[in-house]
């Protein structure tokens, strides 16, 4: 299929999505049919903006796989309206596209049976308990679990009562009822805000489905931010390497991503 056709395939799909009304998620990729092994899976769920996806997302994913119990499969989801970003630089088909080139990578370059089984999706909606509820509407069948992995500075605005028209622990019980999150560090943040955010009465209320995962201090520094600056300043594709893979470095080289 060429890079035409399919993108024309997203296209129709993203249009079709826009329609729906209530919480809807659609696959755009996966690397097998067969991508969800077994009933009562436990799926590692990467949600981001992915503009453009770094080694740091596939870090998460990585440092994710190592907890115990297991995880069966990994799901790379994005969502067409977010909650506190606006669309710019990559387009949803672009960014879809650049998911399903880590969902590959992911395949090829892990010995974890969760990285065999990856999945990339798209959600029509950008608030943390709309997303959940699309993903069990989709895979209602299978009882699957979802635990979604995640940098500290989104976890944060997870509990922000802003969000939600329900106290917060009310609005997220039906979250954790079916799954939990991963959450891994990011640089900047003082480490006492970080340990009273941890000890707060909501975030005790759902410890147990609350994980943590720590990424080495180069790579939690790395963002999608990053990345494009590199490009914007004209950088060598050496440093850009040095954020990105090399397969989606050579994608944002052919489609000019970034360039001002």
């Amino acid at each position: 299929m060429s890079l035409t056709t399919s993108r024309n395939r997203l296209t129709e799909l993203l249009k079709s999505l826009a329609k729906e009304s209530s919480s809807c998620l659609k696959l755009t990729y996966k690397t097998s049919e067969n991508w969800l092994p077994a009933r009562n899976a436990r799926i590692v769920v990467l949600d981001s903006s992915f503009n453009p996806p770094t080694r740091a997302h596939l870090q998460l994913i990585y440092e994710s796989l190592k907890l115990k119990p297991s995880f069966d499969a990994c799901l790379l989801l994005i969502a067409t309206n977010n909650a506190d970003k606006t669309l710019s630089g990559a387009s949803l088909e672009q960014r879809l596209e650049m998911m399903q080139i880590l969902a590959t990578h992911l395949q090829e370059h892990s010995s974890n049976p969760g990285a065999s089984n990856v999945a990339v999706g798209v959600v029509n909606k950008g608030i943390f308990s709309e997303k959940v509820a699309a993903l069990k509407a989709t895979f209602a069948s299978n009882d699957s679990r979802f635990y979604f992995v995640t940098g500290f500075d989104t976890v944060i605005r997870i509990f922000d009562s802003k969000y939600y028209k329900t106290p917060v622990v009310e609005a997220l019980s039906p979250i954790f009822d079916t799954g939990g999150i991963v959450c891994a560090n990011r640089t900047g943040f003082d480490p006492e805000l970080v340990k009273e955010f941890y000890e707060s009465e909501a975030v005790r209320h759902f410890s147990e489905h609350t994980h943590q995962i720590e990424l080495n201090e180069e790579i939690a520094g790395l963002s999608s931010t990053k990345a494009r600056n590199v490009i914007e300043t004209k950088a060598s594709r050496t440093e850009l390497e040095k954020i990105v893979i090399p397969e989606i470095a050579e994608y944002l080289i052919q489609e000019q991503l970034y360039i001002k």
